[in-house]
């Protein structure tokens, strides 16, 4: 839950070892096409911590934009998000 609001969030996580493979980028886009074909979600956001530039170049690559900076379980994220097209 952010801000009161029940949302869709993308999530994932690898190992170093396995980072740079773009696996990040297809499971990203794996969860937006599932988030508005299945769930009809109107929108769907991820967060990122502020240094975290590679989460972030992938929730741009699959279309969600960066909306403002958020406290999350105490620590400060980033949060994008993109509307159904």
């Amino acid at each position: 839950m952010l801000d009161q609001r029940d949302e869709v969030e993308i999530g994932y996580g690898f190992l170093p070892a396995h980072w740079g493979r773009g696996w990040g980028t297809e499971i990203a886009q794996a969860c937006v096409d599932i988030a508005f074909s299945q769930l009809e979600s109107s929108s769907v956001v991820g967060l990122t911590r502020p240094t975290n530039l590679a989460s972030q170049r992938v929730l741009s690559k699959v279309g969600l934009v960066y909306e403002r900076d958020v406290e999350f379980d105490g620590l400060q994220h980033r949060l994008f998000r993109r509307g159904r097209v």
